[in-house]
């Protein structure tokens, strides 16, 4: 039986109908959907489980890095009953790995879900989220280079473009951005994602967005941004 698999939410954010639209498909032809939540999983997005935006259900959902807050390498699946029952009193020669169930992992998983569940931390990453977003949509207001600003809860991308007419994207504006946050104590990822801990101060966002909003300035005044990026293309002879 094939099932579709995907992460129902990420940086690049589906129509609101989407995912309710996916659900009705599976139901009416018997198929299976599995979200990947390894990312959006443990209040990345700003609810508990990105799932809950559209409240919808998937049958088979896998997590791993905010199960522990990546302080010990841990992963699982969650099932519904109706594919639990398919498996149950079977033998299930695919799960018994040497460090399946890892003493440590699993205690750091217990201690981190008690935090995040006890501090409501997706409601901080709900409203820092929106805050940090609002700023970054007025930077993307005064800035040429910044054709979106995309995501939700505290995952964010910035779609960072030669120019908003074109929409053309410009890797060698992201470098500079890249690195001029690096050199502010701001760290974002290789495709300018941001993705602050959950527990991140409105304080905290504002020194972000302040940074963010500085690098993207010193790269849109950088002159030949195109030329730059052509130069490393290897040229073939």
């Amino acid at each position: 039986m094939a099932a579709p698999i995907a992460e129902p939410g990420n940086v690049i954010v589906p129509p609101d109908d989407y995912w309710p639209i996916i659900r009705q498909i599976c139901d009416k032809h018997g198929i299976l959907l599995i979200f990947d939540e390894v990312v959006t999983g443990w209040g990345r997005t700003g609810k508990l489980f990105a799932a809950s935006h559209w409240n919808v259900i998937p049958d088979i959902m896998t997590m791993a890095k905010g199960l522990t807050s990546a302080y010990a390498p841990l992963s699982g699946v969650v099932v519904r009953d109706h594919v639990y029952q398919a498996f149950k009193g079977k033998p299930m020669p695919y799960f018994g790995h040497t460090y399946s169930s890892h003493v440590l992992g699993c205690a750091c998983a217990l201690a981190n879900i008690d935090v995040i569940m006890e501090g409501k931390l997706w409601e901080n990453s709900a409203k820092v989220g929106a805050h940090i977003k609002r700023r970054l949509e007025e930077v993307a207001e005064r800035s040429n280079i910044i054709g979106a600003v995309n995501g939700k809860g505290l995952f964010m991308g910035l779609e960072i473009v030669e120019d908003k007419a074109s929409k053309i994207p410009s890797p060698a504006a992201v470098e500079i951005i890249q690195k001029k946050c690096e050199e502010l104590g701001v760290y974002l990822k290789v495709n300018a994602d941001i993705i602050p801990p959950l527990i991140i101060t409105m304080a905290e966002a504002d020194r972000l967005c302040d940074v963010i909003a500085q690098a993207v300035k010193e790269a849109e005044g950088t002159k030949g941004l195109k030329r730059v990026f052509k130069s490393k293309k290897k040229v073939k002879k």
